[in-house]
This record gives structure tokens, C-alpha cells and sequence, in this order.
């Protein structure tokens, strides 16, 4: 089938299934396997659904037929859950433990899946607090069909205790749920959860999968690892593992990870379609499960993410133009991850927030009104749970039984503040100073356009600003030993941006790094070195120290 009739029949599917009222017409297309192969095995890129799956048809599935658009959400993360499970070690092998390769219409199923996926989730967050929405994608079980006599009913699933087991309630657990060949921890549970919980769950898993997005010797092994690292599915080494960690890659995980990673930066930008005012009082829901430290690969995703921005060099071979060498999917795969990382790091959750009522009953089993009523009794244990708990770089413990499971956490954030060892806060301070020098760096060089910066170092300068605040090891090991090296490039972008109203954020970012590192001491002590480097752009010749450039900066900034 060539391209334009492959896109000619995507588009016609998607229009009946636009059309149909799945809840009423029991012979329609889209209830039928053939109707969803051939969506799932047209090879389409990213530009090409975006082209055919309009905002209107989104919006219009969205808002007149609730119970198709979650059909359509179930057949895409049942069809990853199916091709996740392939990834599994099965252990009933003749030759013994192994796992099923990935085949090629596998990977083209899953790719179609995730960038369906991309196209129509921001849709489904105009309007985050919309009964709807909420019933679509947070309420347990989603939307259900009862039959009336003369007519159905489209209406939320009643709670599990009372739910019927039989008729049309069981086949939409099951048939739209997840996949006959799909291997997951408790089926009854997940078929059970959440929309979303299921999305976010199926995504995370999507990007440890073998032969997709990693190359491991072997699959991975139900339960899906949550709390440790498993170095065989890292991404780079570095952080939470050995910096010379063996790693396989090609183009083709390359470009499968930026691909995942889009379709989870869009997910987790919820908070964009907030007012700034409810940021904080009534947190994104797809934050608030995405950092709970449920989902598996948790700790894989942090390590693998961290190592992959602080080990990329955008110098390539230290040539002049050694940065053409570097570009492309690897630097596209840096910037993806550092907007992930700046995504969590900077989603704070506190007890008192109304959104945590949310994780209290998801995460205790209780309801709403019973996760109120114990959360007096869980603040007054705050302070002994922290001074109890230790995290690492490499590890987090589960929820524990010391009172503190129904209190939302941001693990990501945990893990940050656990990084401890002094070769791994060099190596991240080593990576972030380079990135951020690429700038100044361009504009010292005799060949034009030889070097260039790179696009995400106002990323990286957002991920340093986290670290400095979330971790004090980091931000002691960043002063005692990288002052000159951060504080160049620093004053830099503070007095190259202080005459654009474009770049205020940046001006402003740069200042915040400033006061925080100018609060430590060893940073202080470290002024009064001799300043030996070059000078700044409009900051006049002198002889003097680093305090005397820090000085004079800020005054041509005043």
C-alpha cells in the first residue's frame, strides 16, 4: 500500500469511528480487530498524524462521544501493553530463560501508538477539570454502558464492590482493555485503574523495552523493577551507575526514545492548561501519579535521564565544526530529557494541596472523605518519617508503613536530593557548566559558526538552578571546586541578555543562581582568586579577581 492510500484509509477509519456511537450500534467497524490492525500497522510519521487527525476531530470525539474517544485510548495502551510483554522474560523456554524478539511491525505498532498518542493528549487537557475529563481518565473503570430497556446509558463505572460482572460492564473491562497477550502484575487491578494511571504506566515502560528503546542481554522479569536501578536498561552511565557503563545504541533507540519522551512531555505539561494560581493549590493530576514512584523504571528513568544530559559533549571531537558530529538524534534525545527532568523537578507536592486528597485514596485504598480524616493524624508524623527515611541516587524505598503512604511525594525530587558521592556531583557539575558555556564558547572562535550552543542551555541552566536548591551536597561540591568555571559562563548570559525584553526570564534565572551560590561560603572564598580567564562582552578591561568581574557584571546589568 503506498503512502497516500495508506493515509487516505487512516483518515476514513478515523472518520467512522468519529461518526459510529460504539455505546449503541454493536456492528459497528470499530468494534472489530481488523478495524484497529490496520490503524496500528500504517506506517505514518509524526507530521503525517498530526495532518490527518485534526483538532476538531479530536475535540469532537472528546466532547460527543465520550465512550469511542476511551475506546480508542484503551486499544492504544492495550496495544503497548502487548508489545511490552514481548520484551518479558519467559521462563518456560526449552532453551531457558529468554525473551521474544522485537519484530519490525511490532516497533511500527508501538511508534503509531505513541504519536497517536502525542497528537490527541493535549486535547484532552483544555479543560483538566471538566466531569468529562475526570470520568475519562481518573475515575476507576472510566465509562461504562447500561442498558435502560428502550435505550443505553454512557455513565461512570460504579465502584468496584458493586460493579456487575457480567454483560456488556465485563467485556468493556476486558475486550477495550488490556491486550489477550499482554503480561502485567495483577490484571484485575490494572484493568481496573485509571485511564491515565494505565497510560503514563505503559509509556514508562515503553522506554526500557528491549530492542525498542534499550539493549539489554536479556528481557525484563515481572514484577517491572520500580525502586532500584537495573544497569542492564540504563541509558548511559554516570549517575546511579559506573560513568564507563556499557551501553548499546543505534539510531533507531535513539530516535525511539525522543519519540516516547514527546508523547510523555506532553502528558506532563497538564499544568500548562492551569491558571498559574492553581499551580501549586491544586496540582496536575498526571504530576502528581507520574512522581508517586509507582510506575516501574522509576529509578532507571532518573539515572538514565540525569546520564544522558550531563555526559553528552556538544564540543564532539574538539574540532572546529566537531559539533556537526554530535547533532541529530543524540543532541534532540539531551534536549527531550532535560525538559522531562525540568518537568519534575519542579513539580513540589505538599499535604496540604487539594490535589493530594487524589493520591491519599489512590495510594491507602481509602476514600476521600477517610483520607480527610487521617491527615491530621499523617502531619503530625511528618518530621519523624523524613528524619527515618534515606533515599539514594540508586535507590528509594517503597511506601513503607510508617504513616506516610497517603502523602504525595515527588521521587524524582528525593532522588536529586540523594545524590551524594563526590565523582557523581562532579560528574554532573562537569556536564551542566559544559553545556551552558557552549554559548559563550560560540562567540570565542576565529572560523565563523564553528561552534555552536546548543539549543536546550536555558534547560540546563533550569536544571542547575533544582539541583543547587534540592540537593546541598551538590551545591557545596559546585562552590568548593567549579566556582570560576560556572560563574564565567553565568555572567556571560546575565550581561548578554540584559538589553532584550525577550530574554528576562534568562536574565532573571542567572540572578537566582547567582544569589543562591553567593549564600555559601566556599563560593565567597573562592571570589578572591586572581580572574585569568577571558573577558566578558561590555565589561571594560581590569585586573583583579572574581569578585571584581562578579562586580562589575551586575553593575553594567544595573
Amino acid at each position: 500500500m503506498g503512502n497516500s492510500e495508506s493515509r487516505a484509509v487512516l483518515s476514513d477509519y478515523l472518520d467512522e469511528l468519529g461518526q459510529c456511537d460504539l455505546a449503541v450500534d454493536t456492528e459497528a467497524a470499530p468494534l472489530k480487530e481488523e478495524f484497529w490492525n490496520t490503524i496500528f500497522d500504517t506506517p505514518l510519521s509524526i507530521e503525517e498524524v498530526f495532518e490527518i487527525i485534526t483538532p476538531e476531530w479530536v475535540r469532537n470525539l472528546r466532547d460527543e462521544r465520550p465512550y469511542n474517544m476511551q475506546f480508542l485510548l484503551r486499544k492504544i495502551v492495550g496495544k503497548i501493553e502487548e508489545v511490552c510483554s514481548t520484551g518479558l522474560v519467559d521462563h518456560q523456554q526449552d532453551e531457558g530463560p529468554g525473551s521474544r524478539e522485537l519484530t519490525l511491525g511490532q516497533r511500527t505498532e508501538a511508534l503509531q501508538c505513541v504519536r497517536l498518542l502525542t497528537r490527541i493528549a493535549p486535547f484532552l487537557f483544555e479543560d483538566v477539570d471538566a466531569e468529562g475529563t475526570l470520568t475519562l481518565l481518573w475515575h476507576a473503570g472510566g465509562l461504562v454502558v447500561r442498558d435502560c430497556g428502550d435505550s443505553v446509558v454512557v455513565e461512570p463505572a460504579p465502584p468496584p464492590t458493586e460493579r456487575s460482572t457480567d454483560g456488556k460492564d465485563e467485556e468493556e473491562m476486558n475486550g477495550d482493555g488490556a491486550s489477550e497477550g499482554s503480561s502485567v502484575e495483577d490484571e484485575a487491578d490494572l484493568a481496573s485503574a485509571p485511564l491515565m494511571y494505565r497510560i503514563l504506566r505503559a509509556l514508562q515502560w515503553l522506554l526500557f523495552l528491549k530492542d525498542f528503546t534499550v539493549l539489554p542481554p536479556q528481557g525484563a522479569s515481572l514484577p517491572l523493577p520500580t525502586h532500584r536501578v537495573e544497569s542492564g536498561f540504563v541509558w548511559k552511565g554516570g549517575v546511579g551507575t559506573a560513568e564507563k557503563l556499557p551501553v548499546a545504541q543505534n539510531n533507531e533507540i535513539l530516535s525511539a526514545r525522543c519519540e516516547v519522551l514527546k508523547c510523555l512531555l506532553t502528558l506532563l505539561s497538564e499544568p500548562l492548561f492551569q491558571p498559574i494560581s492553581s499551580y501549586s493549590s491544586d496540582p496536575s493530576r498526571v504530576l502528581l501519579t507520574f512522581c508517586s514512584g509507582d510506575l516501574p523504571y522509576t529509578a532507571n528513568l532518573f539515572c538514565s535521564l540525569m546520564s544522558t544530559v550531563v555526559a553528552y559533549d556538544p564540543k564532539g571531537y574538539g574540532l572546529p565544526y566537531g559539533s556537526a558530529f554530535s547533532s541529530g538524534s543524540q543532541e534532540a534525545l539531551v534536549d527531550l530529557s532535560s525538559q522531562v527532568l525540568c518537568a519534575v523537578l519542579d513539580f513540589n507536592p505538599s499535604v496540604e494541596n487539594a490535589g493530594s486528597q487524589m493520591v491519599k485514596s489512590h495510594r491507602t485504598g481509602t476514600g476521600p472523605e477517610e483520607a480527610s480524616n487521617n491527615s491530621e493524624k499523617a502531619d503530625s508524623d511528618t518530621d519523624e518519617a523524613a528524619a527515618r527515611r534515606r533515599f539514594s541516587s540508586c535507590a528509594f524505598p517503597p511506601t513503607g508503613s510508617d504513616g506516610d503512604a497517603s502523602r504525595p511525594r515527588n521521587v524524582y525530587r528525593i532522588m536529586a536530593k540523594g545524590v551524594d558521592k563526590p565523582t557523581e556531583l562532579d560528574f554532573i557539575a562537569d556536564g551542566l557548566v559544559r553545556i551552558v558555556a557552549t554559548v559563550d564558547d560560540a562567540k570565542q572562535t576565529y572560523l565563523p559558526s564553528s561552534r555552536k550552543p546548543v539549543p536546550f542551555f536555558q534547560e540546563s541552566l533550569i536544571l542547575l538552578w533544582h539541583l543547587i536548591t534540592i540537593n546541598p551536597a551538590f551545591r557545596k561540591r559546585l562552590c568548593s571546586r567549579h566556582t570560576e568555571d560556572i560563574l564565567h559562563p553565568l555572567l556571560d548570559l546575565l550581561v548578554s541578555s540584559r538589553n532584550s525584553q525577550a530574554k528576562i526570564g534568562l536574565l532573571h534565572m542567572c540572578s537566582f543562581i547567582l544569589l543562591v551560590l553567593s549564600s555559601d561560603r566556599d563560593f565567597a572564598v573562592a571570589l578572591n582568586a586572581p580572574f585569568k580567564g577571558r573577558r566578558l562582552q561590555d565589561v571594560p578591561v581590569f585586573t583583579g579577581t572574581l569578585a571584581d568581574l562578579m562586580t562589575l557584571s551586575i553593575y553594567r546589568v544595573v
